[in-house]
């Protein structure tokens, strides 16, 4: 019997030391069940952060194409726009030789119309001279004709008239 109550002591602690490891093993399986569901929280939680994450990065990759295509539609329109200012600057400079040799073209024309109205004041000047000269030359024809002049000093005088008159027609 000695032996029989050493083997139930024996089996007593054992079972009271099976029933603490078995008391442990469920706790530690409550605790790694615990840490299963925390850890899954966690994995929703990355999950669901890595899906925002995501529809971020699609709005950013759209905004990213519509600016590069924004930034290529403006470089054309740059392009564009160099080119129509060159074409705009030849032109202006074009222009300019154009107004200049019309400017020349202007001054010129002023000064032959000043020239010709200074001749046109000169040739009125020489006509009413030729009409004074006509007229004197018509009445003095007019003595001649009637017998009142007589002499030297008439020739002289019609002379000098006549010269006078191929004068007026040289210039």
């Amino acid at each position: 019997m000695d032996q029989l109550e050493k083997d139930k002591r024996f089996l007593t602690t054992q079972l009271q030391e099976m029933k603490k490891q078995s008391l442990s093993l469920f706790q530690k399986r409550d605790e790694i069940d615990e840490l299963e569901g925390f850890q899954q929280q966690e994995i929703s939680k990355v999950k669901h952060m890595l899906l925002k994450k995501e529809e971020c990065l699609g709005k950013m990759e759209q905004e990213l194409e519509a600016r590069t295509r924004e930034l290529n539609r403006t470089q054309e329109e740059l392009v564009t726009s160099n080119q129509m200012s060159s074409d705009l600057n030849q032109r202006i400079e074009e222009l300019q030789r154009h107004c200049s040799a019309l400017e020349e073209q202007r001054n010129h024309v002023t000064s032959s119309k000043a020239f010709s109205e200074r001749r046109i004041v000169i040739l009125e000047q020489k006509e009413q001279e030729l009409q004074a000269l006509t007229q004197q030359l018509s009445i003095d024809l007019q003595k001649v004709s009637s017998g009142a002049w007589v002499g030297r000093p008439f020739c002289w005088s019609l002379g000098r008239k006549t010269l006078l008159l191929e004068g007026a027609f040289l210039v």
